[in-house]
């Protein structure tokens, strides 16, 4: 799978651009990236998306384990590849049919997340049990929402060409071509937005720090008060007899309100 954006669609990282570059590699002039990925992957398909940019993929699949695949609902585009463990249980979750696959599951989850939230976004990622790696594209928002699983299974790269494009491929050798020295791997247990940029749904209050590969985590200091919740949600009970007699302890499950949740929809979908 390959996605070249325009700047004005998802703004590149600045850690991507490497001032040591041999070369300038130009991923959309003259449809270059595309045309690499064409003469390499045989049976594939490219979507020119205007000024927005290209999609292209191949239908070729060598290891049925791992499952490629596009959809198209509404003028919203996903290329996937992976496997969603518990897609029945998120078929039942979102009301969808039997016969959903794994990109228009994603297509849902965001039509969700844009329209009918509010959700934590780093929640709704989560909740894909797998190993996966997607890339999503809203045609009528000019949208891009990306992701890869906790494992990193799923090879999954991305980088940025001379004049400022995201490329997004599962192919490194395509990336490499489109971006020269400009790229990285797509970092594990991520998601990206337009608006949003690198985000983390494994720990969503840490900040990011995208350098050339490799992700820093900034520690984050937890209240006392989440630190006993989180003990309660996962051994019920333990903290009953040794909850503070001073000061209230939360009960609720939900870690944001409908106010916070909403909020983010919005600062990362529009």
């Amino acid at each position: 799978m390959l996605a070249v954006f325009e700047k004005t669609v998802a703004n590149s990282p600045d850690a991507l651009q490497s001032p040591h570059s041999d070369s300038p590699s130009y991923a959309l002039k003259e449809g270059y990236l595309a045309s690499q990925f064409v003469s390499k992957n045989s049976n594939s398909v490219t979507l020119n998306l205007g000024s927005s940019g290209v999609l292209a993929y191949s239908l070729d699949n060598t290891d049925h384990l791992v499952h490629r695949l596009f959809a198209v609902v509404d003028d919203i585009f996903c290329i996937f590849r992976g496997h969603i463990e518990n897609l029945p249980f998120l078929r039942q979750q979102y009301g969808l049919s039997k016969v959903t696959n794994e990109a228009i599951m994603v297509i849902e989850a965001y039509r969700t997340l844009r329209d009918r939230g509010p959700y934590p976004v780093d929640k709704v990622v989560r909740d894909f049990h797998g190993n996966f790696a997607f890339i999503l594209f809203d045609g009528t928002n000019k949208t891009v929402f990306a992701a890869a699983d906790a494992d990193g299974t799923v090879p999954f790269f991305w980088g940025t060409d001379a004049e400022g494009h995201l490329v997004l491929s599962d192919d490194s050798a395509i990336v490499k071509k489109g971006c020269s020295k400009s790229y990285s791997p797509f970092p594990k247990g991520c998601f990206f937005t337009s608006s949003g940029g690198l985000r983390s749904f494994e720990h969503p209050k840490n900040q990011l720090s995208q350098c050339r590969g490799w992700i820093a985590q900034e520690r984050c200091v937890v209240p006392p008060s989440r630190l006993m919740l989180r003990l309660r949600e996962r051994v019920p009970g333990c903290l009953e007899s040794r909850a503070p007699k001073t000061g209230p302890v939360i009960s609720k499950p939900e870690m944001f309100t409908e106010f916070t949740a909403r909020a983010e929809t919005r600062l990362l979908f529009g």
